[in-house]
């Protein structure tokens, strides 16, 4: 019972990971957690049925709010780019390219 309980929270999560936040591999990753939890409960069946909404179609659906004010930005993945400098500016400002200080050595002055 307290399986199902924690396999049904987990699930509840997938769900506002998907359908809330636009964010589906926090979903999967909670709906894997609600199978390996409790493998027979019901909450484990209606988190495959999640899993293959997602595999389906990784796009998730828009809320209300989402069509309101815009969509929540995803997530970057590992593929995505990595930001690229702007410009020489921020050396003026003190964040410099020096080489970085030990931690473990005294500071010399």
């Amino acid at each position: 019972m307290l399986r199902d309980r924690a396999a049904r929270a987990r699930l509840n999560l997938g769900k506002f990971y998907w359908f809330k936040r636009n964010n589906p591999e926090a979903a999967k990753l909670m709906a894997n957690a609600c199978r390996n939890l409790a493998p027979e409960s019901e909450a484990a069946k209606e988190a495959e049925g999640l899993l293959a909404e997602i595999q389906a179609n990784p796009t998730p659906p828009k809320s209300i709010v989402d069509r309101l004010l815009g969509v929540y930005p995803r997530p970057r993945t590992s593929a995505d780019p990595k930001p690229t400098v702007v410009g020489e500016e921020l050396d003026v400002l003190g964040f410099g390219k020096g080489a970085p200080k030990s931690a473990t050595e005294p500071e010399r002055r």
